[in-house]
């Protein structure tokens, strides 16, 4: 198998690549992040997340 080897010569071209190259998830994966399926999923429950060990 072969390789291909691209350089960006700047943030907008990076950005135009990153674009097309983007994959779409589709069913289920978009419709479980919308906010309105996560409310009825969780009743609106909302848990703050810890960083860091310990309690």
């Amino acid at each position: 198998m072969k390789k291909i080897s691209v350089r960006c010569s700047g943030q907008a071209q990076r950005q135009r690549l990153e674009e097309a190259s983007k994959i779409d998830l589709g069913f289920p994966h978009e419709f479980l992040a919308r906010p309105m399926t996560q409310a009825i999923m969780t009743g609106g429950l909302r848990i703050e997340r810890r960083f860091g060990g310990g309690a």
